[in-house]
């Protein structure tokens, strides 16, 4: 089992964290077309607040 999603989400809150809201975006979209369910989870992520 691949866990790439999970790499991609995790970079996308690296970005945000940066102020690079752009490549945040890009990054959860890679993943949200990996596994869906992650878009969810990231309506509650706090690393995420305002992006969504």
């Amino acid at each position: 089992m691949s866990f790439f999603y999970l790499a991609l989400y995790n970079k996308a809150c690296l970005f945000v964290s940066k102020g690079e809201k752009e490549k945040s975006v890009d990054y959860l979209n890679k993943a949200f077309k990996l596994d869906p369910s992650l878009k969810e989870y990231a309506k509650t992520d706090p690393d995420l607040k305002g992006i969504l």
